[in-house]
């Protein structure tokens, strides 16, 4: 039986590429899809191109708003779902620029359908970099060990390969989060502080569009992610994922486990003490599968600037 989805997608100026992606869209296989789009205060032909699609397909549902910015425009895509009659099996983040493969949906929910539906629970996959054209760019594998110690390190979550069921839709919705840095990050988050499972698929489903315009990209080298790395730590710092995990702490309070509150609290407290962030620092939940990323956590700890 093919499963109801309903596609997220958040648009500001994106004529360029926006009918690309919309037949993407379209063109998935063994799905009912539904495309709630909600325009982010777009000046150039991205909702006259909206528009012409949405007359032509009944399944596109198009909101027009104010500039608030991609984490908040996703943001208002969730509580707007939140609020249709119709609930869907699955729904999935989508950003305006880049390319689906057919069975980028199906291949998700497929692997998602062997989980226990009564947990939240969430899909990421590995993405393809392509050029504006869509020829393929050298992409890098990513490797992460989907704990909720590591999402507190590190960004690791693509919210454009992202599928998910209604239960963790409801959970993200029930509030505004008091403090997130973007919203696949905080999405990822949840899933895991709430015991939910996420799913990795190493084969790449969506084609990631590298060019000028990205809001953001994902084609760093060495060189340039170490350099990102070292500034963020030293010249950049404000607290982020600190601040990411004491929202944790604070808005899903009732609904975390022993576990994971003990750890957030543990954070909450690491810097009142060298005590407290050696604490942190030699606590072995706390480990990704690259190095780099390893190192600059516990250097960010031991600094306060975590």
């Amino acid at each position: 039986m093919n499963k109801n989805v309903l596609v997220l997608m958040s648009t500001f100026n994106g004529e360029r590429f926006i009918d690309e992606q919309l037949i993407s869209l379209l063109n998935q296989k063994n799905i009912k899809l539904k495309i709630l789009i909600r325009d982010d205060g777009s000046s150039d032909r991205t909702v006259s191109i909206l528009k012409k699609y949405k007359k032509r397909y009944p399944s596109i549902k198009l909101i027009l708003g104010n500039n608030i910015g991609a984490k908040f425009s996703f943001l208002d895509l969730i509580h707007e779902a939140l609020k249709l009659k119709m609930k869907y099996d699955y729904y999935a983040f989508c950003d305006q620029d880049d390319y689906w493969k057919k069975e980028k949906l199906i291949t998700a929910i497929n692997k998602l359908q062997i989980l226990n539906n009564n947990s939240p629970n969430l899909y990421l996959g590995q993405t393809q970099l392509v050029d504006s054209n869509l020829n393929y760019l050298k992409t890098k594998s990513l490797k992460i060990n989907l704990t909720f110690e590591e999402s507190l390190m590190i960004y690791c979550a693509t919210g454009c390969t992202m599928v998910f069921n209604l239960k963790l839709l409801q959970k993200i919705g029930k509030k505004y989060p008091s403090y997130f840095v973007m919203h696949d990050t905080w999405v990822y988050q949840v899933c895991l502080a709430l015991g939910g499972k996420v799913i990795f698929d190493n084969n790449p489903q969506i084609l990631y569009r590298q060019h000028e315009n990205n809001v953001f990209g994902g084609k760093q080298n060495f060189i340039e992610a170490f350099k990102a790395r070292v500034i963020r730590i030293f010249v950049k710092s404000d607290n982020e994922r600190y601040n990411s995990a004491i929202a944790l702490l604070n808005d899903f309070n009732d609904e975390l486990s022993f576990k994971n509150k003990s750890l957030l609290k543990n954070i909450k407290d690491y810097n009142s003490s060298i005590k407290k962030k050696l604490s942190i620092i030699f606590n072995k939940r706390f480990v990704a599968k690259d190095l780099k990323n390893n190192l600059s956590f516990r250097i960010a700890v031991l600094f306060g600037i975590y």
